[in-house]
């Protein structure tokens, strides 16, 4: 009973019916032993896992980068994996591996997808509807107690930028000029903040 299991990625390239079976396998390593750690990049497959779950038994941890450092903090799973925040970081992805996207849709995401990254990173700080412009605020006047003070310069520099072509803090957005090169690199820096993978 006093076992801990840590399970690293579990599984590779399965379909559905192996995910949800490794899943409820998962469950029933649990209930045989006193805990079961799961490590893993997807967080679909996570989340099935959490379902499985009574909640007394469960809890979710992130391992977030922040500046030179990694900070583990609460995880909400469904925030993560709601459809707006993972398709911000999806146009990114796409565009900047593959072309996908016009550019200039493609800049107007950067700011939701920087909001998202700090919400997740903060969960409970900052509620939906919450502006980068009062992110920022926070975080400053939290001083260096705030898990992401550390990276508040980079915070302010991409949010200067991503705020240019966003409706909401500039009724020119739709004419602001745009260079490729630039947006490009910007966009590098918002998916390496947050640590996701960019094609080789």
């Amino acid at each position: 009973p006093g076992i801990a299991v840590i399970l690293d990625d579990p599984f590779q390239s399965q379909d559905a019916f192996r995910r949800n079976a490794t899943a409820f396998q998962i469950k029933r390593c649990g209930d045989r032993c006193g805990q079961v750690i799961v490590l893993s990049h997807d967080a679909h497959f996570l989340k099935l896992v959490w379902d499985e779950l009574p909640t007394d038994q469960r809890k979710a941890l992130r391992l977030n980068s922040v500046g030179r450092t990694t900070a583990m903090s609460e995880w909400d799973i469904y925030e993560h994996l709601k459809e707006a925040h993972q398709a911000n970081i999806d146009a990114l992805q796409r565009y900047l591996d593959s072309g996908v996207g016009k550019p200039r849709d493609v800049a107007q995401k950067l700011r939701p997808a920087l909001e998202g990254y700090c919400k997740a990173v903060c969960p409970g700080q900052f509620v939906d509807g919450t502006m980068m412009g009062d992110i920022i605020t926070k975080i400053r006047a939290d001083g260096a107690t705030h898990p992401l003070h550390s990276v508040l310069d980079e915070l302010e520099e991409l949010n200067s930028y991503a705020r240019r072509y966003h409706h909401t803090s500039n009724v020119n957005a739709a004419s602001e000029a745009l260079n490729e090169g630039e947006l490009q690199g910007y966009a590098v820096r918002i998916l390496r903040l947050m640590r996701v993978r960019l094609a080789a």
